[in-house]
């Protein structure tokens, strides 16, 4: 529980008193993150919560191990800053802890760019020689932690290790070589290999890859370093399905590799062989879609926020703390999931509300069963899969409590009925949990997605990369909001967000005129803590938050309110 305004006084006065003890530095510390704020001095200096748990774990290093959740906690949405204490190996343990990683990645994206690490990829990025570079990279635990757990969301870094992996597709065999060649052979499967790849790269890979054919055929072993080079540029289990089963008895560096490339692809053709099917696809849009995400499941993620199972209504007053909630939710709920990817919404929200029923559906059956490994990774097996289009479920006879529909609706080929579909499905007084793309929050998506179709580009892989390669490094002003963006850094993350096969976008107010014709009420937008602030304070006759006129028109004053998408929470009034 976050501390009050008068015990966060009392802390920091006996913090300027000299105190130093557990009680003072935890109370200074919880209040940051709890409130995801930082201290600012008189003089400037800014201190974050990472910086009073330094001071904590120094001078009682007894305390580090009980209160290591807190520094990750910190880490999610701290910046960086020079002397708050946290150390490569910190960061190696916090990617260990549960959670979701790319959370963690933005701060330590700032720690290794600000560290000898950052300033030997700039030296390679441009061009220039690097002393030590095999031996100085692989002994960075940030670096390869951070390699192994999510998608680098930085240009200038990524062009680093760009280089960094052309250099390693040419070096001679040592365990170091072979340990960086494995974290970026990771990386690579991260972000479903969106570096940039020349005619020379492509040569190499294909001499190497005969290397190791020609080593398998004559029975012998091939070289380890091989393998991992090639693995930083293709699925193993595509560029050389004979080497499937010496590859799945290897072990050392190469046991991650044969996971990622052989293993759980494997698991997940048979799972999606079994997977049971609600309904057939229609044709059109339904098949246009499903192809795209058949092709790469989406997003590729590998951790998440697993919770402890609490009442429908906890959720609810933690996505909506300004509702006076209501009493009569039900506890267990019985939950749908319609559209549920490659399963992490789905997941994470099992997770977190007791539930009697969970099915989750999806038009692609790769996702589907992507999701469904993960849900047993995770223990929870109870998650019912099935493959499904939310448009032909009109007569489907299962009714829920409550329906969650994230990032679905608006690829569709009407939204409103497919809406309209998902309300027939909901129990008297249930709940839908929706999340649509806002027409004002992607205005400038928008813009890119005329422009990439005026070019009459398509959605391959090369096309992709070829793309980023052009507004990156010739009209980075003009596309410096998605160049900033977590997908610009996922081949299916970019392909999904300016490449889709079908898209709508819609604003408040008719999202309150669909509300109106499906009997639903608002019960509220799920929006971050500042821009809750804001809103109250140019609202304050709507303590409640649900006013859809007052929405609309803050978010036409401040247009990046939901540059992502509007999430949101309904209710049936019957």
């Amino acid at each position: 529980m976050t501390p009050s305004l008068d015990a966060l006084v009392a802390f920091a006065e006996a913090y300027d008193r000299g105190v130093r003890d557990r009680t003072v530095l935890l109370g200074i510390a919880r209040h940051l993150i709890e409130t995801h704020s930082v201290l600012t001095a008189a003089g400037g200096e800014t201190r974050t919560a990472l910086h009073f748990l330094s001071e904590l774990f120094h001078a009682q290093p007894e305390l580090r191990q009980a209160h290591r959740h807190e520094q990750v906690a910190a880490m999610t949405f701290s910046p960086h800053v020079p002397g708050d204490g946290v150390t490569a190996a910190d960061i190696a343990e916090a990617f260990a802890a549960p959670g979701r990683t790319r959370d963690l990645a933005r701060y330590v994206l700032e720690f290794i760019r600000a560290s000898d690490t950052g300033a030997t990829l700039d030296r390679l990025a441009a061009g220039a020689a690097a002393p030590d570079l095999v031996p100085c990279l692989a002994g960075d635990a940030a670096l390869l932690a951070l390699l192994r757990a999510a998608p680098v969301e930085d240009w200038e870094l990524e062009q680093g290790l760009t280089a960094l992996r052309r250099i390693l597709l040419r070096a001679t065999g040592n365990d170091e070589a072979l340990r960086l060649c494995v974290a970026l052979a990771m990386q690579c499967h991260l972000n479903e290999f969106i570096f940039e790849e020349t005619e020379e790269d492509r040569q190499h890979v294909a001499a190497l890859s005969e290397q190791v054919r020609a080593a398998l055929q004559s029975c012998r072993e091939p070289p380890a370093l091989a393998v991992a080079a090639i693995a930083m540029h293709r699925r193993l289990g595509e560029a050389l399905p004979e080497i499937e089963p010496w590859l799945t008895s290897a072990g050392g560096e190469l046991r991650e590799i044969a996971r990622v490339h052989v293993v759980e692809p494997r698991e997940e053709a048979r799972l999606a062989a079994a997977m049971p099917s609600l309904t057939p696809i229609g044709d059109g849009v339904s098949a246009l879609v499903r192809a795209q995400y058949e092709r790469h499941p989406f997003p590729r993620w590998t951790t998440a926020r697993i919770g402890n199972r609490q009442p429908l209504a906890a959720l609810i007053a933690d996505n909506l703390p300004a509702l006076p909630m209501p009493q009569d939710l039900p506890d267990p709920c019985s939950l749908l999931v319609a559209g549920c990817g490659t399963g992490l919404h789905a997941i994470e929200l099992a997770s977190h509300i007791r539930t009697s029923r969970v099915l989750a559906i999806d038009l692609s059956l790769r996702s589907l069963a992507y999701a469904r490994r993960k849900a047993r990774d995770f223990g929870l097996n109870e998650i019912a899969f099935a493959q499904a289009d939310l448009m032909e479920l009109s007569g489907f006879a299962e009714r829920f409590d409550v329906i969650s529909s994230i990032g679905t609706l608006h690829h569709t080929r009407n939204m409103r009925e497919a809406w309209r579909v998902l309300r027939g499905l909901l129990r008297p007084r249930g709940l839908m949990h929706i999340g649509l793309y806002s027409r004002i929050g992607r205005d400038r998506i928008a813009e890119t997605q005329r422009l990439i179709k005026e070019e009459g580009l398509d959605s391959s892989d090369e096309t992709i990369r070829a793309f980023r390669r052009t507004i990156a490094t010739r009209r980075p002003d003009l596309f410096r909001m998605l160049i900033g963006t977590a997908p610009f850094y996922s081949t299916s993350e970019l392909r999904d967000l300016v490449f889709h096969a079908q898209e709508s976008r819609h604003d408040l107010l008719e999202i309150g005129g669909i509300l109106e014709q499906l009997d639903l009420e608002m019960l509220g937008l799920h929006v971050h803590p500042e821009v809750r602030a804001r809103y109250r304070e140019a609202f304050p006759d709507d303590p409640a938050m649900t006013s859809i006129a007052n929405w609309h028109r803050f978010e036409v004053a401040n247009p990046g309110t939901f540059t992502n998408m509007y999430q949101f929470w309904v209710r049936s009034r019957r």
